[in-house]
């Protein structure tokens, strides 16, 4: 097992998949408006904010981020069914 000393950096990465059930008669892709993805940092860690803000340039369709005590919270938008995300963001 690895072992985390004090001001390490881990790098995050979190992958998600819509998935809608079904639409009868549905033509095309499905794509949700926006999915909020809610990732919970562990205790004693923090998220580094410019590794967030490097994320939401190199990332179209992450809109914004927020930090809500021990959560990022990422509002991506147009995710299309069935494709994943994959965001990748470092604490420490």
């Amino acid at each position: 097992a690895e072992e985390v000393a004090t001001n390490d950096l881990l790098n995050v990465t979190a992958t998600a998949r819509f998935t809608p059930p079904a639409a009868a008669g549905a033509t095309g892709p499905t794509v949700a408006g926006m999915v909020v993805l809610d990732i919970a940092v562990p205790t004693d860690f923090a998220p580094e904010t410019a590794s967030l803000e490097a994320l939401a340039k190199r990332t179209a369709k992450l809109k914004r981020w927020d930090i809500a005590g021990r959560k990022v919270l990422f509002y991506i938008e147009d995710m299309a069914a069935g494709v994943h995300d994959h965001l990748m963001f470092g604490e420490g």
